[in-house]
């Protein structure tokens, strides 16, 4: 954890102000509730460090190319989240004094994110230059109810003096981004309505079009009582507010009430309907009150923890950040529209211009599948779909063709948003983990409607790519794959990744062998039939498939990274001199690329991947080769670890890196959090706790456990869906207990021991 902060039951606590630490803070105590939210910054200004953030999901905005230029077989612009206009603004004078806590002698001062109920807490007592002292009990949060409503209080009480407070509560569209290439507002105000109470501001995304109706009720209450007030109206450019003066005297306690709302074309046609649900909501807001919303809120939290909460007994840090990591993931994605994929950072930052990366394929869908949120994890299958035209335009202009698709390395809109062509032109082994996500939602649901429907064109897709890609080598009498960036991209413009080698052939072989048998079941439409690819096709796909060529050390057995891995200097990472990590940082890339060392799981991912297509002594041999080599900074390295070298039986290695996967954001690091958390990685970390320490398995469309508890836990609970089956586990350091929570018959292996579990049955398989 960082210094000053610790945790406590269901919460995340900074007891005192660390200045230093804000922005990482701001970053760990961001709400949202997936179609909004925002960085955890103070309401009233800052003029210490700050970078507020406030975002809308799937909004964005055009950014010119980082080189300046566009290259071939690039995109012109990449799709980036546009900061949305921050709704949470309030400024607060005592007597004409500003008040501002960089500029104030904090006394006390306690920040809490509780994530059991969903919301943010700040409390402080100050003392301003003048010498007046002011306490501030703050408290926020974004609807999990009503997803268009955020809502705060602000409860001021002066300690010690007489006076007018003003208190001005704005809106402002005039905002920036954390990364941007130009410092052009990309915000257009189209109009604007001030009212005695309430604020709208209408505005567009330049080049998008995407309009924005943003909404704001005041309500003010003193010493309990409703304050009656007049209110001055400010207005201005992309920014409107409304501003109040109430006389004070000390121990007066004045509440602040403000409420919320976005409204955006992507769900309502046209500004009038933008205004006129805006008002609604807020009317609806204001009438039920702050403290009822609340509830709601806090309810609905509470029903999604009754099935997603991890118990962890023993240890209070993995315990608290599990339950961290599971938060912002429930609060940054709800799966309720197939048009909304998961940012890198969520609502944390926008980092990587808010995209969702390949990765989120490879880890996300697991999570929300066995966790029984299976429309989650379809709409994130859906959003590939939907952006499939763009994926065979992004291969078209490579130069593919015959409807082969080349998915994005980083999207917003279908479109690479990625500016390192290395990666967005290299990196085609992404296309890998769309294939892999479709695999998982398979076999987690048996759902052959979505195949039916969507998923069949996008394999054909995939498949047709690499049949053009793959090219046949006479020297080493097989199909190659040259000139790639494998998941280690401290490697770049390799030949033959043997990452990218297997997942093409296993691609191909998955392929061709389920269109066989979705053909089979005469299921599918007569459109769909004439560009279903035939069985002549197919076969030649797995024709290949057997044939791609997976480098090798004949001597050592170790399949290779690449192509004359093995020509690199060897060394491990500990005999690199004290300071040289981050290399990133110390190195330039010219001596990264021509280094052994490893960013994160290459051919190790394989096995992660794949675990049941390599024995146990296979991953222990290329875990003692590649691990050494590994110098762990990716936020997705530790988690994948932590799960193989549970598999290997090293508990406890694999508890270290667990800590390190489940705390990375809240112990910043990678020296980024400051930009935003990591969403896929926290989605990781669970599959860590649950495949490693756990032992969970799928095998052969059963359940099947295996735990290892590390030395510090005594138990560990949590549930799981497969199907139309749910689970409960609890594991201690010598059984195994699992309730079956459905009126179904469930196969479960625990132990290397076969068990039925009856309909709302239970077993206590005990530890040999």
């Amino acid at each position: 954890m960082l210094p000053g902060f610790h945790f406590e039951d269901w919460r995340i606590v900074e007891e005192g102000f660390h200045p230093e630490n804000q922005l990482v803070a701001e970053s760990l105590f961001a709400l949202g509730n997936g179609a909004m939210g925002h960085r955890g910054s103070f309401e009233e200004p800052f003029s210490g460090q700050t970078m507020p953030g406030n975002y809308l999901a799937g909004l964005f905005y055009l950014d010119s190319p980082a080189s300046g230029h566009a290259i071939s077989g690039q995109p012109a612009s990449r799709a980036r989240l546009a900061s949305a206009p921050n709704w949470i603004g309030l400024e607060l004078e005592f007597d004409g004094e500003p008040f501002d806590l960089n500029r104030a002698e904090i006394l006390e001062f306690r920040r809490v994110l509780n994530l059991r109920e969903g919301y943010l807490q700040r409390s402080f007592t100050v003392r301003l230059p003048s010498g007046r002292r002011v306490q501030v009990v703050a408290q926020r949060f974004c609807s999990m109810v009503e997803p268009e409503l955020g809502a705060l209080r602000y409860q001021v009480q002066p300690l010690d003096f007489s006076g007018t407070l003003s208190i001005t509560a704005y809106l402002d569209a005039d905002v920036r981004n954390q990364e941007k290439d130009s410092d052009d507002p990309f915000w257009v105000e189209v109009e604007a309505h001030l009212r005695r109470t309430q604020c709208y501001l209408l505005t567009e995304i330049k080049q998008t079009g995407f309009q924005v109706c943003t909404g704001m009720k005041l309500d003010l209450r003193q010493n309990g009582n409703p304050a009656n007030f007049h209110s001055f109206r400010l207005q201005r450019d992309r920014y409107v507010g409304l501003s109040v003066d109430l006389p004070c005297r000390p121990g007066d306690v004045i509440e602040v009430f403000k409420y919320g709302a976005h409204t955006t074309s992507r769900y309502y046609a046209d500004p009038a309907s933008l205004l006129g649900r805006c008002e609604y909501v807020l009317k609806e807001a204001s009438r039920k009150g702050f403290a009822a919303l609340l509830e709601q809120h806090a309810q609905a939290w509470s029903r999604k923890w009754a099935h997603l909460d991890v118990q962890i007994e023993g240890d209070m840090a993995a315990q608290q950040a599990m339950r961290f990591n599971l938060f912002h993931l429930c609060q940054s994605y709800t799966g309720q529209d197939e048009r909304l994929n998961i940012g890198l950072r969520g609502f944390t930052g926008d980092k990587a211009g808010g995209a969702a990366y390949w990765f989120s394929d490879l880890f996300l869908p697991d999570f929300y599948l066995a966790t029984g949120q299976v429309e989650a994890a379809r709409n994130l299958l859906l959003y590939r779909y939907r952006h499939l035209p763009k994926a065979r335009a992004i291969a078209e202009r490579a130069g593919f063709s015959e409807g082969a698709a080349l998915f994005p390395m980083a999207t917003l809109d279908g479109e690479e948003a990625l500016g390192n062509w290395e990666l967005g032109l290299e990196a085609i082994h992404r296309n890998h983990a769309v294939a892999y996500a479709i695999h998982a939602y398979l076999t987690w649901t048996g759902d052959t409607s979505y195949l039916i429907d969507y998923g069949w064109e996008v394999l054909a897709a995939l498949s047709r790519f690499w049949m053009q890609r793959i090219q046949y080598s006479p020297v080493k009498k097989a199909f190659v794959i040259l000139g790639v960036t494998g998941p280690n991209d401290y490697e770049i413009n390799v030949n033959n990744n043997f990452y990218t080698n297997y997942l093409a052939s296993w691609c191909l072989e998955f392929s061709a062998n389920l269109l066989g048998e979705l053909e089979t079941m005469g299921t599918l439409s007569a459109s769909s039939l004439q560009t279903f690819p035939k069985a002549a096709e197919r076969a030649q796909w797995s024709t290949v498939a057997r044939q791609i060529y997976l480098p090798k050390d004949a001597g050592s057995g170790l399949w290779l990274q690449q192509d004359d891995f093995l020509e690199k200097e060897i060394q491990p990472k500990t005999a690199l001199p004290p300071g040289t990590l981050p290399l990133e940082t110390h190195w330039t890339w010219d001596r990264i690329l021509r280094s052994a060392y490893i960013k994160h799981a290459d051919v190790l991912l394989a096995f992660f991947l794949f675990e049941d297509q390599f024995p146990a002594e296979e991953l222990a041999k290329h875990y003692a080769f590649y691990e050494p080599l590994t110098v762990h900074e990716s936020s997705f390295s530790h988690g994948v670890h932590a799960v193989l070298e549970a598999r290997l039986g090293y508990a406890e290695g694999a508890h270290a890196h667990l800590n390190k996967a489940l705390l990375a954001d809240l112990s910043n690091l990678h020296g980024d959090t400051a930009m935003g958390c990591h969403l896929p990685a926290m989605a990781l970390a669970w599959q860590a706790l649950i495949r490693g320490f756990a032992g969970f398995r799928l095998e052969k469309n059963k359940f099947a456990l295996n735990p290892a508890l590390p030395s510090a836990w005594k138990s560990l609970r949590f549930a799981l869906s497969f199907r139309s089956c749910k689970v409960q586990v609890h594991i201690t350091r010598t059984q195994c207990h699992v309730i079956n929570l459905t009126g179904e018959e469930v196969d479960f292996r625990i132990y290397k021991r076969e068990y039925k579990l009856a309909p709302w049955g239970e077993v206590i398989a005990v530890r040999k």
